[in-house]
């Protein structure tokens, strides 16, 4: 008395075209995911970092903000003002910490102007506020030196 089944027949029972189809659907929405998320990432315009002479950069406070979950918090507001020709898509800064002696105690870099803030126009300025989970012990609290370390521009239209 055999009470195994025959390996045919348990085979010929298995749901294999749903499951087939099942992971045919997952494969496709996770490439596109990666795909979408890969085109949201990428700057438009063109590189142009010589454009930094055109653009304002200033840290103008330095706060901390006391949470339940995540302890101390640290934010940076800031005035970014673009005075060039060319709107801006793209830029990030580069912050650099002082300790009390003028030596950097940090370095971080941080978008400043990206897709969710929108294009900063020629002759825009706006505010910006960049939050930080640490910020080094040696920290002066003095607001951060910036400078622009990448930025994007948008080539003039052609007439």
């Amino acid at each position: 008395m055999n009470f195994l089944p025959e390996p045919r027949s348990f085979f010929a029972r298995w749901p294999w075209k749903p499951l087939a189809v099942g992971v045919a659907i997952t494969v496709a929405a996770v490439l596109a995911l990666r795909w979408g998320s890969r085109q949201e990432n990428t700057p438009s315009g063109k590189p142009d970092l010589a454009y930094a002479a055109h653009i304002e950069l200033r840290a103008t406070a330095a706060l901390r903000a006391e949470t339940m979950m995540a302890g101390s918090v640290y934010y940076i507001d800031g005035r970014i003002q673009n005075r060039g020709p060319l709107p801006i898509s793209f830029l990030t800064a580069r912050l650099q910490f002082f300790d009390p002696f003028g030596q950097i105690a940090q370095v971080a870099n941080r978008p400043i102007v990206d897709a969710a803030s929108g294009l900063l126009k020629p002759g825009e300025s706006r505010s910006f506020r960049l939050g930080f989970s640490h910020i080094s012990a040696l920290w002066n609290q003095a607001p951060p030196a910036m400078r622009p370390v990448s930025i994007f521009v948008m080539p003039p239209a052609k007439r």
